[in-house]
């Protein structure tokens, strides 16, 4: 399905949120033989199992519990209650192809539009532009209640934001081994535990009121205490791209009805219900989704199909400034944000996932291929050198180590005292024309200076003004907004460059990149995005997996 037609359909649900409340809600709800559309601005759903790497799945209920349970089991994992979050993804999209409803990933829903006491749709902002959702029934299941707070429910408990951040290790020689370490540095509470394979073991610890770019922070500490404790030549696999919340600030209101000023609005997250155990919040999310979307589906059929709507997102405070704005925190964009800042100017750089490095730290290709060394980069691989031995003997690393670049990064950017913000979509600008320039021959347009980029996030949308705009995307977003001319792949035929979704492995007892063109997929559409993740997730089916035969991060 291209994208227009998700925008034409009337839906029976809209799922706002693709965490693991959001997916069980949709779940519940499709089972029902309802129409039912997902809206997640991450590449992933079920991100607090597959990327914020809660431990374990128990004390839960509802189909999707259940049946991920079933088939962990059965994918090999020794515990199927102790998570591996690599495995977690593929599995669930097995399941996912059995009970259907439709997923539209990198995309951003920013207002909801109510007619009196019912929404009639919601919007939604992404690379495509702004798009409209309609559908008789919606579940807020976003990670702070965005939804349910437009729609003016009040705050029941406020609570301190903390979060859980974690790092596996491959162990040459398994063993079960758990120590508490206490408090280090900014990082509390920390503790080694037994991973989901007998050859790996978990590192993980809170942040009070922090970022996943704090934890990195913290990580050198951290690991040079571990490493005390911890064989020598063990590597760390991965890291959790987003921390795990641990608590949130409860609104009014529960699972089972609808928003008291929005009937046909529900609701499931943890700032719905009360605060699990961390070992039982995977479950408790799942429960609240189950329970919201079997309250969705039942109130579905109550409420007309609703009319098309010309609405906008309303782009509202808050409004942000600086001198220079960076767009996209990869390789380009972080040294960008650290020449300007090192210059003494105010730099925001906003990232649409959740480290800096892009293809080299997230995109998982760890290893030059071209390029000459020189400047700030000659200075970040030694940073990244010396950080190296607390990631794993740099020997049984190919390449350099990615979770080692994106600390390094990281703190170099708040050394540098950057404004960085991870989790931002660039979803438009604003610009004007400038009086009396125009482009040289034989282009005669005018010429045109940005005065705000537009962007969309868990808060809703902003925008940011600067003084100088650097354009650091992947695919020139910010230009191409803006009204730049453009192409797009090749000259011949206009097909793009091959997409591929690497994987980590350890293999002969190294860390190795798995990379693999997985077919062509158009960069500026979220239909195609969504289609394209999806079928090179298919790639890395097995009917079991083994300690040693497996994935170790996608």
């Amino acid at each position: 399905m291209n994208l227009e037609n998700y925008s034409k359909q009337v839906w029976d649900v809209v799922v706002l949120g693709g965490g693991l409340a959001g997916a069980a809600a949709a779940t519940e709800a499709a089972r029902s033989g309802l129409k039912v559309l997902l809206l997640e601005r991450r590449p992933v759903m079920a991100w607090e199992l597959c990327w914020a790497h809660a431990p374990r799945l128990t004390g839960g209920d509802g189909e999707l519990y259940h049946e991920l349970q079933r088939r962990l089991s059965r994918a090999g994992l020794p515990d199927p209650t102790r998570t591996d979050p690599a495995i977690c993804e593929i599995v669930l999209d097995e399941i996912w192809e059995n009970i259907r409803f439709c997923r539209l990933h990198h995309v951003q829903p920013v207002r909801l539009v109510t007619q009196g006491q019912t929404a009639s749709c919601v919007i939604a902002a992404g690379k495509s532009g702004q798009m409209t959702f309609r559908a008789r029934c919606f579940i807020d299941a976003t990670e702070n209640g965005l939804f349910w707070k437009q729609a003016g429910a009040s705050i029941a408990r406020r609570a301190a934001e903390n979060g859980r951040f974690s790092v596996f290790f491959w162990l040459h020689v398994p063993q079960a081994r758990s120590a508490k370490l206490g408090h280090i540095g900014s990082a509390r509470n920390v503790v080694l535990i037994p991973g989901p394979w007998e050859n790996c073991l978990e590192l993980a610890f809170t942040m009070r009121n922090a970022s996943v770019s704090a934890a990195r922070a913290a990580l050198p500490d951290v690991l040079g205490e571990a490493r005390k404790t911890i064989p020598p030549d063990s590597i760390v696999t991965h890291t959790s791209p987003e921390l795990l919340p641990l608590s949130k600030t409860k609104l009014a209101g529960d699972v089972y009805t609808p928003h008291p000023f929005v009937k046909n609005l529900f609701g499931a997250g943890l700032w719905l219900i009360e605060q699990p155990e961390v070992e039982r919040l995977a479950g408790a999310l799942l429960a609240a989704g189950a329970c919201a979307g079997r309250a969705a589906a039942s109130a579905a059929s109550n409420f007309q199909e609703p009319p098309e709507s010309s609405e906008s997102a309303q782009v509202a405070p808050p409004r942000y400034e600086c001198d220079i704005l960076v767009a996209g925190a990869g390789t380009a964009g972080a040294i960008a944000a650290l020449a300007a800042a090192r210059r003494h100017h105010r730099v925001a750089v906003l990232e649409a996932g959740t480290a800096p490095g892009g293809i080299a730290t997230t995109g998982g290709i760890h290893s030059y291929c071209v390029g000459l060394p020189g400047g700030i980069q000659d200075e970040v691989d030694r940073r990244v050198a010396a950080l190296a031995p607390l990631f794993g003997p740099p020997e049984m690393v190919s390449g350099f180590h990615p979770e080692a670049k994106k600390a390094a990064l990281d703190i170099m950017l708040r050394e540098a005292k950057v404004d960085l913000r991870y989790g931002i979509m660039l979803v438009g600008a604003v610009s004007k024309q400038v009086e009396g320039l125009v482009r040289t021959a034989p282009d005669t347009s005018a010429v045109r200076r940005i005065q705000e980029a537009v962007t969309a996030s868990a808060e809703g949308s902003a925008t940011w003004s600067a003084r100088v705009f650097i354009d650091c995307t992947g695919d020139a977003d910010l230009a191409a907004w803006t009204g730049a001319r453009c192409t797009f792949g090749r000259e011949s035929d206009g097909l793009p460059h091959a997409y591929s979704l690497s994987s980590g492995r350890i293999l002969d007892g190294k860390m190795r990149i798995v990379n693999f063109d997985a077919g062509y997929t158009d960069p500026t559409d979220a239909a195609d995005l969504t289609r394209a993740r999806y079928d090179a997730v298919k790639l890395y089916r097995r009917p079991a997996y083994t300690a040693n035969e497996r994935p170790t991060y996608i």
